[in-house]
């Protein structure tokens, strides 16, 4: 929850600037990761793998990311 509360106004403002390829391209990287390391985890830790794989995998493939593009916005908008 914490890392959604993190990247909901980075995605208002992503979605605000028509970043949305950026977007798409991410959720689709996120998706696949998501499913390979659903499968990977799951076999190691049980149920609880499902949940360590999403944090995982939107920690290091959504927030990383996302967070990188904002700067490179703001910086162009000369607002950061």
């Amino acid at each position: 929850m914490v890392a959604r509360a993190y990247l909901q106004p980075l995605s208002f403002l992503l979605n605000g600037m028509g970043k949305l390829r950026a977007q798409a391209i991410i959720a689709i990287v996120m998706s696949i990761f998501n499913l390979v390391l659903s499968i990977l985890f799951v076999r190691s830790f049980g149920v609880i793998g499902a949940i360590l794989d999403t944090v995982v995998t939107e920690l290091t493939v959504v927030v990383i990311p996302e967070t990188i593009i904002i700067g490179r916005v703001l910086k162009r908008l000369k607002v950061a």
